[in-house]
């Protein structure tokens, strides 16, 4: 024995496994058969079962557990109501109409989307300044959603008209793109609906302004991709402070008052699949029951059935 445990390790297995008697012993047998035939497909198994779970996530009720690394499925295949049929990404739609930046843009505002806006817009325009207001083209609408979205790309969303368009101190694209006076002209006259019907009508509504455009601008989210296995329900606040029926405010946001939306997002593209804005609670209306379970139901409306798995907060927790 001395020999043997001075001499290399692996020589030492090798030679105590060839010494010892066999036996016709048929535990000894079984033992063997089991270890020589099923070796392999054990430290298959074993490596396939015991994967890095990596970290653990418990719920408050310590009824739910979640991993950061996926988890193979050890009850055998998944059934066929687990499994998506589709291929996520851009849609062919999305692919077969985008060759520069501007078709790309034209994805999400469309040219109908776009029409309406105008159309009622310069239907405003009539009521308040009469004839004298030319009417605003597609040409023109174009520039001044443009210089919109480029005062935020600046950092100057808090800087007044005067600002953006001095001559000494301003931004030179803005002057040469817009007359600054046309441009405070449509931001009068804007309008996303028919404004003269609905204050005679008075609809109880409050997203009622801005209703059709909002679901027109959606629905052309879900016209451009197709999410993800894994979607995630959640709330967002788009800070703003100004007049609006349903401002909300919460504290523990970085903004605290904003306008809150409900949103489905791809969690791997991060990709707006849909949204739903919270105009709050009616005057006289009592508190809604099953909140959380509504706005779930409501978002993933087209996605049934469709193997996703749907994340959110304890708040949406049916």
């Amino acid at each position: 024995m001395s020999e043997l445990s001075d001499g290399d390790d692996s020589q030492d297995d090798v030679e105590v496994s060839d010494d010892e008697p066999s036996s016709d012993d048929g535990d000894v047998d079984v033992i063997e058969s089991h270890s020589e035939a099923s070796s392999d497909s054990e430290c298959e198994d074993s490596a396939e079962v015991e994967v890095d779970k990596g970290p653990t996530y418990r719920s408050k009720n310590n009824q739910e557990t979640w991993y950061e690394n996926p988890q193979r499925d050890t009850e055998g295949r998944r059934a066929a109501r687990n499994m998506m049929h589709i291929t996520p990404g851009p849609t062919r739609y999305a692919v077969r109409n985008v060759d520069t930046a501007e078709s790309a843009f034209q994805l999400f505002l469309t040219p109908p989307l776009l029409q309406q806006i105008i159309d009622w817009t310069n239907k405003e325009g009539r009521l308040v300044y009469g004839h004298q207001l030319a009417d605003v083209d597609n040409i023109e609408m174009n520039c001044y959603l443009g210089l919109l979205i480029l005062a935020g790309v600046m950092k100057g969303y808090n800087e007044s008209v005067m600002s953006l368009w001095n001559e000494e101190n301003g931004r030179a694209i803005f002057s040469r793109s817009m007359a600054r006076n046309r441009f405070t002209v449509i931001s009068r006259c804007i309008r996303f609906d028919d404004a003269a019907a609905r204050r005679r009508t008075r609809s109880t509504d409050k997203v009622a302004p801005i209703r059709d455009v909002f679901e027109l601008w959606v629905k052309s989210f879900q016209d451009c991709d197709i999410p993800n296995q894994n979607v995630t329900v959640d709330e967002q606040l788009v800070t703003f402070r100004g007049r609006c029926p349903f401002r909300q405010f919460i504290p523990s946001k970085p903004g605290k008052y904003g306008i809150k939306i409900w949103a489905l997002c791809d969690s791997v593209t991060s990709y707006v699949y849909n949204m739903q804005v919270y105009t709050g609670r009616e005057e006289g209306q009592n508190r809604e029951v099953n909140q959380g379970q509504r706005v779930v139901l409501d978002l993933i409306s087209g996605l049934e059935k469709s193997g996703r798995n749907v994340t959110c907060d304890n708040f949406l927790r049916a």
